[in-house]
């Protein structure tokens, strides 16, 4: 990675589907493991994980959009969420991570 990390685009991933409930975003994450799906059939639970968004991080989300890199949706979040999103660099990329890792965005370089 020779590249700032500022200037990397994130792309949401297409496996992963999402609702809106009150403006807020639930990222719908299926269940791919095998043994995740026979636990599910087992107890009759849902075949997807739902994880409830909060203000700031379903604007991160709707923003990324595989042609805004990490820097641009910073600057989207700071006209939006002003001293709220402070400090606003560690935190966007610390949030990037965490939807990288979980294969919920991937990046592109």
């Amino acid at each position: 990675m020779d590249k700032n990390y500022l200037e990397y685009i994130p792309k949401l991933n297409s496996r992963i589907n999402f609702e809106e409930q009150d403006g807020k975003l639930i990222v719908i994450i299926p269940k791919e493991k095998f043994y995740e799906k026979i636990i599910a059939k087992i107890l009759k639970s849902s075949l997807n994980y739902k994880l409830h968004l909060d203000d700031m991080g379903s604007f991160v989300l709707k923003n990324i959009d595989g042609d805004k890199n990490i820097y641009d949706i910073g600057e989207e979040v700071k006209l939006k969420f002003e001293k709220k999103a402070e400090p606003l660099y560690e935190r966007l990329i610390n949030y990037i991570e965490i939807l990288r890792k979980n294969k919920i965005i991937e990046i592109i370089e």
